[in-house]
Order: structure tokens, then C-alpha cells, then sequence
């Protein structure tokens, strides 16, 4: 079992190897892309494309009128119904607000009246559009009932408007500064799911080459200690582990260029290397305890997804219950994410700021290498005495 022999199976594997590394970093690279194309995390209010028939032209209802074109975009529209249907279903307009005749005079007689609407079915910016206006007369309402008998409907409306203005505005933007840091810290995060899928398919198609039967039962006659045969796949394993590795850190200088050669994202490697190394031994492991190739491949699109979903490398720690927090601990993933949150807060609060922690992320993933690694040498010692006994 020596290392020619590991090298010329290698080679038969280069072509299936090769496009299932590039499959996978591929769709890393689409990842990578499609997050630094996105300019703005949320949406702008004013894009809203709103038209208002005011058939009442009071006081109020231009009140209401101007509120919503200097909040959103005020469309004009013909007035009838078939030019209204044409609009909303040619979006020229998302949401059509009518304000009936006598609104105003009704509404101060304490009249149940409310304004009519048509809106494009199923639409957020429609939901949103009327959700505002909704609040917008609430808190109109309100102030009448406080202040109707003291102050003018003008000065009604004018309080109303001050008070939405400390609310309605919903527009959201990316810190420039931190965007490109936050692009390369998802880049990391989701490189946990595409290093697991690469090098713990390519580890077990490999070495599960050298447990089939005729060429197990040549291996195990040969006078080496089992121990020793089994370091040699390991050692296998990680050189493996090393070229899948490189190919990653070559394709993120590629896409970052001057960004990835700074201490952060030196640490960002140093990290995913830690990462690599675990799943060179789970894939040591699954071609050890896995004989068939498609229990192999459900294995490892068992652990590679779903380590990476429920740890965080997909969707923001965040955003996960605290339930799936606690079994993600157990989980090697977990803390190579932890470990990347770590570095990018040492982006903010110098480098040694949060180093004891980082220490205790790389460190835990590290025991996690040994563990597996430990396991498998021991179900494949009895594996081979079982064989041989």
C-alpha cells in the first residue's frame, strides 16, 4: 500500500474527481458573485408606484395625497374602471387609492366610512402601500380626537405628518465599508458545505479503492503493522485534503485578489484549513464504514448539507432556533463558523481582541479531526482481524 499505488488510483479518479470539485466550487464562485452583486439589503418606499383619485378635494383628502407622493411614486392613471384594471395589470400602478366624495365632512361626523383601494393581487409593495395609509389615517383619527375642538384640520394633518416622518422611512442600505468584508466572511462560511462535499467525496471514492476485496486481502498478507497501514491512509487522505484545499484558496485570490493577504483573511484560511483536515477524516471514515458507492454518496450529502445547513454556513446563527444551536455544537461545522465570526468581530476590535476564543473554535475542531480519525483506525483494525483471524 504504498504511495505509488495510492498516486496511480488517484490518477484514474483525476477525470470524476475533477468535475465534481468543479461542480462544487463553481457553485461557490456563483455564491460569491451573486452576494457582491447585491447592492442594497432591503427596498426603497418611494419605488412604491401608487395613484390616488381624489374625488373629495378637501382639505384631508390632499393631505393624504401629498403624504403618499412625496413617500411613494405617485403614478397618474385614467380614472375610470377599465383604465384602472389596464394599470394595475400593466403595473403601471400596484396600488390605487380612491378617496370618495363628502370623505372628510363624513369622517368628522363620526360616519363609518373608509377609503376604496384596488391593488395588484398578492403584492408586497400593495400590502405595504396600504398598511401605511391605514396608519397614516389612524394617526390622523387620533390626533382629531384630541385636538379637534382646539386646532384646524390643517394643523391636524401637519401633526399627523410630523409623526409619521419619525417612521416611514423604511429604505435600507449596506455599509460600504463592511460590505466587502461581510462578501468575504460569507464567502468562508459557505466554503464550509463546499470543502466538506469535496474532499469527503474525493477521500472516500479514493480510498474505497484500496478496501475492495481483492485488493484488501493482498494488503492485509503484506508484513505491516495494521497501525501503519492505516496512518498511510490517512496521510492519503490530508494530501488529498491539501490539493482541494489549494484549489479553494487559489480560486478566492482569484476572485478577492489584494483583499485576501491581510492577517484576517490569513486567519479566514488557516481556519478552513482546520475545517479541511476534519473532512479529510470524515471521509476516511465513511470509506471505511460504507461499502457501496451510493451509500457513500448519501452519507456525504447527509453530512456535508446538513452540517452546514443547521451550524450556520447557509443561514445567519441568528436566525436559527435555539434548539438546532445546541445540537450544531456537537458538530464540527458549528465551530469553524464561530471561529469566522470571531476573526470578522477581530476586523472591528484588533487583532487580539477575541483570541482566546478563536483558540478555543480551531482547537475544538482539531479534537474532532483526532476523534474521527482515532474511530476509524479502530474500525478498521477490527475490520482486518476479523478478515485475517
Amino acid at each position: 500500500m504504498s504511495f505509488k499505488s495510492f498516486i496511480k488510483i488517484f490518477k484514474t479518479k483525476i477525470p470524476l474527481i475533477a468535475m465534481y470539485v468543479g461542480i462544487f466550487l463553481m457553485i461557490s464562485l456563483i455564491n460569491t458573485q451573486v452576494g457582491s452583486n447585491n447592492k442594497s439589503t432591503g427596498y426603497v418606499n418611494e419605488n412604491i408606484k401608487v395613484a390616488v383619485i381624489d374625488n373629495d378635494n378637501s382639505e384631508l383628502s390632499k393631505g393624504l395625497t401629498t403624504f403618499l407622493k412625496e413617500n411613494m411614486k405617485a403614478v397618474d392613471i385614467i380614472e375610470t374602471e377599465e383604465g384602472m384594471e389596464d394599470a394595475l395589470f400593466e403595473r403601471v400602478a400596484e396600488y390605487i387609492v380612491i378617496i370618495p366624495k363628502n370623505y372628510e365632512n363624513d369622517l368628522m361626523a363620526g360616519k363609518n366610512v373608509s377609503l376604496e383601494s384596488k391593488k395588484v393581487p398578492d403584492a408586497y409593495s400593495a400590502v405595504y402601500a396600504e398598511n401605511l395609509i391605514n396608519q397614516y389615517m389612524t394617526t390622523y383619527k387620533t390626533y382629531y380626537v384630541q385636538y379637534g375642538s382646539e386646532k384646524s384640520i390643517g394643523e391636524i394633518i401637519n401633526k399627523t405628518n410630523d409623526s409619521m416622518k419619525s417612521h416611514i422611512n423604511v429604505e435600507m442600505k449596506n455599509n460600504n465599508k463592511a460590505s466587502g468584508t461581510n462578501r468575504i466572511e460569507n464567502n468562508f462560511n459557505f466554503g464550509a458545505y463546499v470543502i466538506l462535499a469535496c474532499i469527503i467525496w474525493g477521500v472516500a471514492e479514493v480510498l474505497s479503492t484500496f478496501f475492495r476485496k481483492n485488493i484488501a486481502d493482498r494488503i492485509n498478507v503484506s508484513p505491516v503493522s495494521n497501525t501503519k497501514k492505516n496512518l498511510s491512509l490517512v496521510c492519503y487522505s490530508l494530501f488529498y485534503m491539501i490539493i482541494v484545499y489549494f484549489i479553494n484558496v487559489i480560486i478566492d485570490i482569484a476572485i478577492f485578489r489584494g483583499e485576501m493577504f491581510n492577517k484576517i483573511n490569513i486567519m479566514r484560511l488557516g481556519n478552513m484549513l482546520c475545517l479541511a483536515m476534519v473532512a479529510a477524516g470524515i471521509g476516511f471514515l465513511i470509506s471505511t464504514t460504507i461499502k457501496s458507492k451510493g451509500g457513500r454518496a448519501a452519507a456525504i450529502n447527509v453530512v456535508a448539507l446538513g452540517f452546514s445547513f443547521i451550524s450556520g454556513a447557509f443561514v445567519p446563527v441568528e436566525y436559527i432556533s435555539d434548539g438546532v444551536i445546541k445540537v450544531a455544537e456537537f458538530l464540527p461545522v458549528y465551530w469553524y463558523i464561530k471561529a469566522n465570526r470571531c476573526i470578522s468581530e477581530m476586523f472591528e476590535t484588533g487583532i487580539g481582541s477575541n483570541m482566546g476564543e478563536l483558540m478555543e473554535c480551531i482547537g475544538i475542531q482539531l479534537l474532532f479531526f483526532l476523534a474521527i480519525v482515532s474511530v476509524s483506525m479502530v474500525i478498521r483494525k477490527r475490520y482486518t482481524r476479523q478478515i485475517t483471524g
